[in-house]
């Protein structure tokens, strides 16, 4: 294991083809999307809506809380499945884009346009 501190971790995700989350809790987490825009498929415990709304059947797994066998499953299944690995990973890059920065800030601006200036 090797601690790297403060780095850009890009060069990981280009390196990886696999996201694991395994955590008991999490919010909206940046590092979801910088994962899956880099074609990493997630695999994540079912503790938060928010990776209901972001990661479909295609483009990740989402297990059920704290079951540390559905989550070895769905990890040994990319594994050993290359297609189905590059596939998901191709899916959760797509999925992603709708947060790009261009998308985001005409989402903002039609929010701002749309309200009533009193």
């Amino acid at each position: 294991m090797t601690l790297t501190g403060n780095t850009n971790p890009y060069k990981y995700y280009r390196d990886a083809s696999i996201f694991v989350l395994p955590s008991y809790s999490e919010g909206f987490g940046m590092v979801l999307l910088e994962a899956m825009a880099n074609n990493c498929v997630p695999v994540v415990f079912d503790n938060s809506a928010v990776f209901n709304d972001i990661i479909s059947e295609e483009c990740g797994f989402i297990v059920p809380d704290l079951d540390a066998d559905a989550f070895i499953n769905a990890c040994d299944l990319l594994i050993s499945n290359e297609d189905l690995l590059l596939k998901m990973g191709q899916n959760a890059k797509q999925t992603v884009s709708r947060f790009s920065m261009s998308d985001v800030y005409n989402q903002w601006c039609k929010l701002f346009n749309e309200l009533e200036v009193v």
